[in-house]
């Protein structure tokens, strides 16, 4: 070979490794990016996650209030509606009738 055509090759080899040099560059670049990326939807989904989880929380006690299970018992309930009635309406003559009812 030629001491030309091992200058034109090297020269050729030297180029060659530069581009591959400004590709690797490019794609560490591209990598970080994609990092950084992929650590931001992680996040984005785990904070999603947890207020899919509170939603739900609050779905179900909303679901358990309608279905009236933060009510009181049915005869304490009723006392109280049959004393309140009474002081509303002036059922009783004082205080002390309120006991009785």
């Amino acid at each position: 070979m030629e001491e030309r055509d091992k200058d034109k090759l090297i020269e050729s080899l030297l180029d060659a490794n530069s581009t591959l040099n400004e590709e690797l560059s490019r794609l560490r670049r591209s990598n970080q990016i994609l990092r950084k990326v992929n650590q931001a939807i992680r996040s984005a989904n785990e904070s999603m996650r947890t207020q899919i989880e509170s939603a739900q929380a609050t779905d179900d006690v909303f679901r358990k209030w309608c279905e009236g299970e933060f009510d009181p018992p049915k005869e304490e309930y009723a006392d109280k509606t049959r004393i309140s009635e009474a002081v509303l309406f002036g059922e009783s003559g004082s205080d002390k009738d309120l006991g009785n009812l």
